[in-house]
């Protein structure tokens, strides 16, 4: 039997998937409960759709998976993420609900910050691209440029008992094994390896490559398959070269990363990125089900501050924040200071909705401009969404001498990113610094 066609289903929409069996439809069921628990769950969790279905505690569910008495099959939704969904030998492409061009532009500047690129090496992504692929193919291009240039070395302290001396021998140990005939020497002493947390950070990363496009690799011959089937070679093939190096321990992620070569930074910021997605594999009965999605708020937010950061001109930073006030955190996503000011206050507050514009003042999303505008002491505050419908404007509200603006970021296929980019800046240079 010939395995079934690839199905595309656009996040937060509840799409028909056809030849989903009952079985296998419970399987993703599971899967989506597994995933409650993770950094995906949460964003379901919080996320801002007024019109996504089912209860308050099926929101909390990142995969769901219905059928209404019409259907002729079972309908997928996935929440707050892209990436891949196999079940036995369905592939399942969940894309991004603003635009694939457009989503490409902002991810691009999450991934990839100015500050972090190198050389010609900077990381793109093409319009028609999905953004999972190409993260793995600039992640192993920026491997094989620190494989080329050798990998990261630090000093480890070692215990051992060599026969001769070396280090900070022990004394005590040293004379009982004299007084024995025993010529050992115990020491401590440093000794300089690759197994470092830098590089298992970067083996883990290549491993889950390799599981992930091995997992996401089209049955089909063909340039798609091509293509995936190359990212798994050069994964392995990296990994065959970091043989020396250990497997990550839990606390490589947190630990401080020393200085390090522009090449290895880089390498080290997507292997992060990837860790952040996540994977996932269960067996439901006869269904295997595996995944790799990644969330999808985090890289709009992180792209956002980067194109305002470098948008809005000399002079002006825009960076995230954070206050504690009556015992509770406050985190906007975007804090904008202005050099001239005198007042030491932040311009403006500001955060980024991952939602497509439905109305003008969602009440939600006003109070909670209204409450970082307060904690802040800021004297303008703003949110960003985005509209598949050119026609919105900016609005504008002024509440109690505090101006609080509504912008939209245009991602219709009329619309390039580079002018909706343009757009917003625009918009936010008139809003907050006019």
């Amino acid at each position: 039997m010939p395995p079934r066609e690839p199905c595309d289903v656009v996040e937060f929409q509840s799409t028909p998937v056809p030849g989903l069996t009952r079985d296998e439809a419970g399987a993703l069921e599971e899967l989506g409960k597994e995933l409650r628990s993770t950094e995906l769950g949460v964003a379901a969790e919080d996320d801002s759709e007024s019109d996504s279905e089912g209860s308050g505690d099926d929101r909390a569910s990142v995969i769901s998976v219905t059928q209404r008495p019409s259907d002729q099959c079972w309908r997928v939704q996935v929440r707050n993420a892209i990436g891949v969904i196999g079940v036995d030998d369905l592939q399942i492409n969940v894309l991004p609900k603003i635009g694939q061009s457009h989503f490409n532009h902002v991810a691009a500047r999450a991934v990839d910050p100015p500050r972090l690129r190198f050389g010609r090496q900077a990381f793109r992504l093409e319009p028609d691209s999905t953004f999972l692929p190409a993260v793995w193919g600039a992640f192993l291009d920026a491997m094989e440029l620190t494989l080329r240039a050798d990998l990261h070395h630090e000093y480890d302290e070692r215990v051992d008992d060599p026969a001769y001396i070396r280090g900070r021998i022990d004394v005590r140990r040293v004379s009982l094994n004299l007084t024995r005939g025993i010529l050992r020497f115990p020491a401590m002493f440093d000794e300089l390896t690759v197994d470092n947390p830098v590089n298992r950070v970067l083996r883990a990363a290549a491993e889950a490559v390799e599981v992930a496009a091995t997992t996401a690799t089209p049955k089909e011959a063909g340039a798609p398959r091509e293509s995936y089937m190359r990212l798994v070679s050069r994964a392995r093939e990296a990994l065959y070269r970091m043989g020396d190096v250990g497997k990550m321990r839990p606390t490589d992620l947190e630990a401080e990363i020393p200085r390090l070569a522009s090449h290895q930074r880089h390498a080290v910021e997507l292997a992060k990125h990837i860790l952040s997605g996540v994977g996932r594999s269960l067996t439901v009965g006869d269904v295997s089900v595996t995944c790799f999605l990644q969330p999808t708020p985090g890289l709009m937010e992180d792209g956002i501050r980067e194109i305002l950061a470098s948008g809005l001109g000399g002079g002006v930073s825009v960076t995230k924040g954070r206050r504690t006030a009556a015992r509770l955190d406050f985190n906007p996503d975007l804090v904008v200071a202005v050099q001239t000011d005198t007042t030491g206050k932040p311009r403006a507050t500001g955060d980024v909705k991952y939602r497509l514009r439905k109305a003008d003042w969602p009440r939600n999303i006003l109070e909670q401009a209204v409450t970082f505008a307060q904690v802040f002491t800021a004297r303008k505050a703003f949110f960003l969404d985005f509209s598949d419908d050119s026609s919105w404007k900016t609005e504008k509200e002024t509440i109690h001498d505090v101006e609080y603006h509504h912008v939209t970021w245009p991602c219709s296929a009329a619309t390039s990113p580079e002018d909706a980019e343009g757009h917003v800046i625009s918009e936010l240079q008139s809003a907050l610094l006019g």
